[in-house]
């Protein structure tokens, strides 16, 4: 049992789960996993009307994570963890929040290149390919389920989803990027990847200690596949790299128009600083090694 879990376990049924202790638990489980080599950046928001709002983050260039932070305002705390291009990992995703009486959960791993996932062929199954780029799409899923989404991953997140007292609307379910594509279309895709839930548990203790387990094992997934990560080719490299930016740019947007309905300028300044640096340097971690302008040979590519 997580001490989380552990310390709702004591406190009995009249206890509230502390959303932002949670989250930035989480956190520091990642950044005692990935060793980042500076000091985390924590920074305070005035929110207004007393309300204060934290970010965390780091960068874990040694571990192949570019950027990973803990935002926490007071009704909700999201944790995100974004790899850098070298590394074949879906990013992670996680949000806690307090709707009424209940705790709402939200879980996504995001895959690096457009698969083609959606709500619908999770549902019903994916149509047979009819094109080439359906093809290129068919074959990435393929890819990916067999590394990343594989029927154990799917059952676990039927489980959360049948633990829980119903779905929730996510802000990020059909949240389509739009810009350069890779397979046809006039978009680079959808954020969400197949295992994306988002969920309502009852507000007693019981529900909090299955909200706070299902985000605990979401993390523990994303553990295992960076701690020994599958490495990406040459090609692939540069390909995640320019689907990772537009995503990076269109998430950091988005979230700073959520944000800034409930706290304004500061709700965007939030986001901001959850996103960590945008630019190459703050992505591209072969920047730091062999890679783009290094002026390094190109032996090993793939």
């Amino acid at each position: 049992m997580s001490a989380r879990l552990l310390a709702l376990a004591c406190a009995g049924a009249a206890s509230a789960l502390d959303l932002g202790a949670t989250v930035l638990g989480a956190h520091a489980k990642l950044r005692d996993a990935l060793r980042p080599a500076a000091e985390c950046v924590d920074e305070s928001f005035d929110l207004g009307g007393g309300g204060i709002g934290r970010v965390v983050g780091f960068e874990a260039t040694d571990s192949d994570v570019a950027w990973c932070s803990a935002l926490v305002d007071p009704s909700s705390a999201e944790l995100q963890a974004w790899n850098g291009p070298s590394i074949e990992a879906p990013h992670l995703y996680a949000r806690l929040g307090r709707v009424d009486d209940t705790i709402e959960l939200e879980i996504d791993f995001r895959n690096r290149l457009d698969a083609g996932y959606n709500p619908e062929g999770e549902a019903s199954g994916y149509p047979a390919p009819a094109s080439r780029d359906a093809f290129a799409q068919a074959g990435l899923r393929k890819e990916y389920d067999g590394a990343f989404f594989d029927e154990r991953a799917r059952a676990w997140r039927d489980d959360v989803r049948a633990s829980s007292a119903g779905d929730a609307a996510s802000p990020w379910a059909d949240v389509t990027v739009e810009g350069r594509r890779q397979y046809g279309g006039d978009d680079a895709g959808t954020i969400g990847g197949p295992l994306a839930l988002c969920v309502r548990f009852p507000g007693d203790t019981a529900g909090e200690e299955a909200a706070v387990a299902a985000c605990d094992a979401a993390v523990e997934r994303y553990l295992s596949w960076v701690s020994e990560p599958a490495r990406s080719s040459w090609m692939r490299t540069r390909l995640i790299f320019a689907r990772d930016t537009l995503v990076r740019q269109y998430v950091v947007r988005a979230h700073g128009a959520q944000l800034a309905t409930r706290h304004g300028d500061a709700g965007i300044e939030m986001a901001l600083a959850a996103a960590g640096r945008l630019d190459m340097m703050g992505h591209n971690m072969m920047q730091e090694n062999a890679g783009f302008g290094s002026g390094q040979d190109d032996d090993g590519r793939d």
